[in-house]
């Protein structure tokens, strides 16, 4: 489109005028396609959550508060390599918690 408008013979203004509508049809599409990606990477995200709930089975014997501690723990050391990184930290966080269980004190 760009180049479409260069070939044109248009004042400076004229031309600077149609650069100027392509920018922001440009940044419409770029505001769009950002809102639906997000909106994907969410969706992904609390399906994530909600299998890894269901198949390590943590949510039946942890408070409120302890799921969101072991969640953005896992979230917190694997991030940066992915979701299989998320699980296994998730995964390692339960066997231990599961280990300890035993020997913790529980005050009546």
């Amino acid at each position: 489109m760009i180049q479409k408008i260069n070939e044109e013979r248009l004042t400076h203004a004229e031309r600077e005028e149609k650069l100027a509508k392509v920018k922001d049809q440009v940044k419409e599409y770029e505001r769009e396609y950002d809102a639906a990606h997000k909106k994907e990477l969410n969706k992904k995200e609390v399906e994530f959550w909600e299998d890894a709930r269901d198949e390590l089975e943590y949510t039946e014997w942890l408070t409120e508060q302890g799921v969101y501690n072991i969640e953005n723990k896992a979230y917190a050391d694997g991030h940066a390599y992915g979701y299989s990184s998320i699980y296994e930290h998730l995964q390692d966080l339960v066997e231990f918690l599961q280990k300890m269980r035993p020997c913790i004190l529980v005050e009546e």
